[in-house]
């Protein structure tokens, strides 16, 4: 039992027991694909609320020393407040892609070429090893 359950822990702990004592009573075999491809989601949702807020903080903070920007001040960590930051640090970025390949500025291009590749790098920690057993 754990005293101070983080999300992520909540989560792989419902996966482990989907596994271990709810999968052997399930008969049909559309049934165990099914708790098979629950067991894998919510091992990825798990790694996701455990790092999202981070990643997300630490890409700002790339964006914006990238661009020179001026890091929002607010200093709120709830989810949809750091979307909102993300957001726009994002599109400050695309801004940023698109005027480095109108001035063909390549070493800018390959600098935010490298904050994107960062990016598809985080979004394979939650996506990439996702393996949907019985789905074809």
């Amino acid at each position: 039992m754990l005293s101070r359950p983080t999300t992520d822990q909540v989560l792989n702990a419902m996966a482990d027991d989907l596994i271990a004592v709810v999968l052997p009573h399930v008969s049909g075999e559309a049934a165990k694909v099914l708790a098979t491809q629950i067991e894998q989601l919510t091992r990825r949702l798990a790694r996701r609320a455990a790092h999202e807020i981070g990643w997300m903080t630490e890409e700002i903070a790339a964006i914006d020393a990238a661009l020179d920007r001026t890091p929002d001040p607010t200093n709120s960590w709830h989810l949809e407040d750091v979307l909102d930051r993300y957001s726009a640090a994002s599109t400050a970025l695309s801004d940023a892609i698109a005027e480095a390949f109108a001035d063909e500025d390549t070493d800018r291009v390959a600098q935010y070429k490298a904050l994107l590749a960062q990016r598809v790098v985080n979004e394979q920690e939650v996506l990439g090893a996702l393996e949907l057993v019985g789905r074809g």
